[in-house]
């Protein structure tokens, strides 16, 4: 059953708004039960369902409620969760965004895609890409245009040897067969000592 005292809206989007499961809330663990069941995914799998202890939830949990790990969710309409996003706090105090997963552990579909990216680039995160993102076709850009990127709206050489080095299947999702000529032409070149 949703816990509305466990989360609290931080970001509002143009068809939902993401909310953080409260650590401090008392009713976390419930709350991440609630995700889980209409999300249909680990976050909130508990061994014990009855005291919400053991199994997946519980790494989730403990990480949630020391202060490394923090949870959010996408919802619309009446609350209705829509993509969880989980993120590990590193040393310098950024995010490593972890999963971002839609339900079933599927990729979030597309409709929510712009407001995902427009989330992301709200948080301070470091320049790890999960494999999730790239899922969605996103990817954490360095250089002159630092942020969050739906592949297909990425320029530069730098941006494009970015994606060749990470995640090549993503440059099939680019119709310029002109850029990605460009990019290899690059790519041999460095490699090359030219």
């Amino acid at each position: 059953q949703h816990q509305p005292q466990a989360i609290q809206a931080v970001w509002q989007g143009s068809q939902g708004e993401f909310v953080e499961l409260l650590p401090g809330s008392g009713v976390l663990r419930e709350e991440m039960a609630y995700e889980s069941q209409m999300m249909r995914h680990c976050l909130g799998q508990f061994a014990n369902r009855r005291q919400l202890t053991g199994g997946y939830g519980e790494h989730y949990a403990e990480g949630c409620e020391q202060g490394r790990m923090r949870i959010f969710s996408y919802r619309t309409g009446q609350g209705q969760p829509r993509i969880t996003i989980n993120a590990w706090l590193q040393p310098d105090g950024r995010l490593r965004i972890d999963q971002i997963k839609g339900k079933q552990n599927r990729p979030p579909i597309d409709r929510y895609r712009a407001d995902v990216i427009a989330f992301l680039n709200q948080l301070n995160t470091s320049e790890d890409t999960p494999d999730d993102a790239l899922g969605m076709r996103l990817l954490r850009t360095t250089g002159t245009t630092p942020g969050w990127h739906a592949v297909e709206t990425l320029r530069s050489e730098a941006e494009h040897l970015q994606i060749w080095q990470r995640q090549p299947r993503l440059l099939a999702h680019r119709a310029d067969q002109r850029c990605q000529h460009q990019l290899f032409q690059s790519i041999v070149t460095v490699h090359s000592g030219g």
